[in-house]
């Protein structure tokens, strides 16, 4: 059993945004093979962006109309997120390349989400309930509660996945990095696990393919079998996915 209540906020709108973006700019680049894209200085700042106001993407170059058009047709958003402007040629109010905000929602999640989910560690290490935070792809933050290993959701499609554990257990589960797999695989940005102490992240940071996609199934199996070092080793070698540790000591032995 869970329960479920809403946490929405500027950075879980935010995080839509720019997730509604980066699988956009995904497509453009690999239907249309325009790369060369870039997005609003205020967006990426996040402090300056109003939810609901003007977004400028720039395209580096003067396109064709048919180009053009197939661009708008790529590149949607939520009106209620962004008022999206698309500019041909460069222009001084969007400067960062598209594939910056890879890196750029890790940011946003560490400065403006997971302090929510330190705060739920102390239930989760006094009472073992965990919580959970989904950003739907309409920035809507929903928050699930339930006992430690008992929070299930279905295959939904979310930006991102956090949720605490109770401490000491700091790092990714067998069944979490299923989950991680699914998330990424539908063009999902950022999985975590949230203890007292430590955070551990996995972003992506391109899209997807076969190579990272069999890789996480051999690392699923590994912590499956409680072959941590292992699954750490396999885990450098992600090509599109990266790891972040944040105060984590893991006992390898």
């Amino acid at each position: 059993m869970y329960e479920q209540k809403l946490f929405t906020t500027k950075a879980t709108k935010w995080i839509a945004l720019a997730g509604n973006l980066i699988s956009s700019f995904e497509n453009i680049h690999g239907i249309l093979g325009l790369n060369e894209i870039y997005v609003d200085n205020s967006f990426y700042h996040y402090a300056e962006w109003v939810p609901g106001s003007n977004l400028i993407v720039s395209l580096s170059e003067t396109c064709k109309e048919d180009i053009l058009n197939n661009v708008k047709e790529l590149l949607r958003v939520n009106n209620a997120l962004a008022n999206l402007v698309i500019v041909e040629g460069h222009t001084s109010e969007a400067l960062y390349h598209w594939r910056t905000l890879y890196s750029r929602v890790l940011e946003v999640f560490l400065d403006n989400i997971v302090g929510f989910l330190k705060s739920k560690t102390i239930i989760t290490n006094s009472k073992r309930i965990e919580y959970m935070l989904l950003v739907s792809r309409k920035g809507e933050g929903v928050v699930l509660q339930g006992d430690v290993d008992r929070i299930r959701i279905p295959r939904v499609k979310a930006w991102l996945i956090a949720h605490t554990h109770p401490s000491p257990h700091s790092f990714f589960s067998s069944k979490d990095i299923e989950t991680s797999r699914d998330l990424f695989v539908n063009q999902g940005l950022l999985s975590a696990v949230v203890t007292s102490t430590t955070i551990c992240v996995l972003y992506r940071c391109g899209d997807m393919d076969v190579d990272d996609y069999e890789k996480l199934i051999l690392i699923e199996r590994k912590l499956a079998k409680g072959r941590v070092r292992e699954a750490l080793e396999s885990m450098s070698k992600l090509k599109n996915v990266k790891l972040v540790l944040k105060g984590v000591y893991l006992n390898l032995r």
